[in-house]
């Protein structure tokens, strides 16, 4: 991996984090449960790019998320689309 590849996901391992706690702030606020599917997506798409980060910084040419990750990308697009399509 190159080094402009790992500082990405770092950076978007920060940036999922705001818009984690600033998306269940506003759940806390409102109460909606659209807000709490939004910000359990952020939540998973930390996780995962904190994996990938790892994996990059640690074992460049090995990515063991390779398979899984397709997985965890279906489960945050699930938790948007609840929080979008939810009245």
């Amino acid at each position: 991996m190159t080094f402009i590849h790992t500082v990405m996901h770092i950076l978007t391992v920060f940036l999922s984090i705001i818009l984690f706690t600033l998306s269940f702030a506003a759940y806390q606020k409102k109460k909606k449960v659209k807000l709490l599917f939004v910000s359990l997506a952020f939540f998973v798409f930390a996780i995962k790019e904190g994996i990938l980060a790892y994996e990059s910084l640690t074992q460049p040419d090995l990515m063991t998320l390779f398979g899984h990750e397709h997985i965890l990308n279906f489960i945050i697009l699930l938790l948007f689309a609840f929080g979008v399509l939810r009245k």
